[in-house]
């Protein structure tokens, strides 16, 4: 379900987190989980969203102007997926996976659809991948692809190094893995931009990404932290 909350009913709190707050304010249920926020001044342009098993869908953010408290259903999803993410509609998109695969086409490969449509594929999984989280933006320039796993390791790549490819591609390799890891986040973000990492002990690690390892795209990345990473959020400066 999507839901529109005011900005006047949220405060920045280090003691009461965003997603807390929602919460409280919002019928969310207790299955669910906030996968993604957007701020928009107004309903005007467009947002896609991700499933788990690779459908994307591009929506009028009108949509979402008038609906009732308790939300609004925004994409069909099968018994087997789910949401995983929603980005405001800009002329690219990237796409990576849990076993390390990313894709980047143009946002115009995705066309505008219903509330109760389910989406197009935007790529082709292997047995066992699913989709980890979903970028858009305007221009490549100085843009790097930085790659977060599950056993601690990161690292930076120019997006210059993707090859732009057709939507429901097989994509390229963006992460080496070894068997017991997958890639948990992917971000397109600038030098001076952070990441915060929730690590399995509940500490946090905060990174800019400038001093992350700069390396290819066909490579593992480098050690980043001691401890297994449970979640990744992005910073932008």
């Amino acid at each position: 379900c999507c839901f529109c909350c005011s900005r006047l009913s949220l405060q920045y709190s280090e003691e009461d987190p965003l997603s807390r707050q929602l919460k409280s304010l919002l019928p969310i249920a207790p299955n669910e989980e906030i996968v993604s926020i957007i701020s928009t001044k107004d309903f005007e342009g467009k947002i896609l969203t991700l499933t788990k098993q690779g459908y994307i869908k591009k929506l009028f953010l009108k949509e979402f102007k008038d609906i009732s408290h308790m939300g609004v259903k925004c994409v069909n999803l099968s018994s087997a997926d789910s949401l995983v993410d929603v980005a405001l509609d800009k002329q690219f998109v990237f796409i990576t996976t849990i076993q390390g695969k990313s894709i980047k086409f143009l946002s115009e490969e995705v066309r505008v659809m219903t509330l109760g449509a389910r989406g197009v594929q935007a790529i082709s999984l292997s047995q066992g991948d699913f989709v980890t989280n979903l970028n858009t933006f305007e221009k490549e320039d100085n843009l790097f692809v930085c790659t977060f796993t599950k056993e601690g390791y990161g690292k930076r790549t120019s997006l210059d190094q993707y090859p732009l490819q057709k939507r429901a591609g097989k994509g390229v390799i963006t992460v080496r893995l070894s068997e017991e890891d997958v890639l948990l986040k992917a971000y397109c973000l600038e030098k001076e931009d952070k990441v915060i990492l929730g690590l399995e002990d509940k500490s946090v690690k905060r990174l800019k990404v400038k001093n992350l390892p700069n390396l290819t795209r066909d490579t593992k990345g480098e050690k980043l932290v001691p401890k297994k990473i449970e979640e990744v959020v992005k910073w932008p400066s």
